[in-house]
């Protein structure tokens, strides 16, 4: 049975150096990179004054994932709803948008084996791509929601990240 673990704490509470750990410590991490976070990790494990074990960083894998942000009637919004969908993409799929290892096809977290770790950086955001995408998929994106309707998208958002324990991902799919 896999572990699940929820990593919360404030910028500085060392999350990413438990990520150097891991890796460190001959882990394979797999980071879904929502927030442009992974630059970081990589610093810590290169740097001149690296306590980490010299081949760590061989040991990450990264996907970054970002929405194309446009501008429209003064406000800032998503051109289009593509994170969350790419996002359970690497759940069934995993691989590294970085050209040395666009050839690396690493498999779907359901088939990896203890010493493969997946980290998803944050959830925070990917409740905002899950948002973004049921509103895409209902025409509203480019709305200004509020009041009851707000509240029934966010719910309905929330249902997409929402895991069963016994059906792992069960939400995560597309077409559900």
């Amino acid at each position: 049975m896999p572990i699940k673990l929820l990593l919360i704490g404030d910028n500085g509470a060392g999350k990413t150096c438990a990520l150097a750990s891991l890796l460190s410590a001959g882990y394979n991490v797999r980071v879904a990179n929502l927030d442009n976070g992974v630059e970081a990790l990589e610093n810590i494990l290169q740097g001149p004054k690296s306590k980490y074990a010299k081949d760590s960083l061989s040991r990450l894998r990264y996907r970054t994932l970002t929405e194309r942000m446009r501008t429209l009637q003064g406000r800032i919004i998503p051109a289009s709803a593509t994170v969350w969908q790419k996002t359970v993409e690497l759940l069934e799929n995993f691989t590294d948008d970085r050209e040395e290892f666009k050839d690396e096809k690493l498999g779907g977290v359901h088939k990896w084996t203890e010493k493969d770790v997946f980290v998803l950086d944050t959830l925070s955001t990917l409740g905002t791509a899950a948002l973004n995408f049921h509103l895409s998929i209902n025409g509203k994106l480019t709305e200004i929601r509020s009041g009851y309707d707000a509240q029934r998208d966010i719910g309905e958002a929330q249902k997409f990240v929402d895991l069963e324990p016994e059906q792992p991902f069960a939400h995560m799919t597309l077409g559900h």
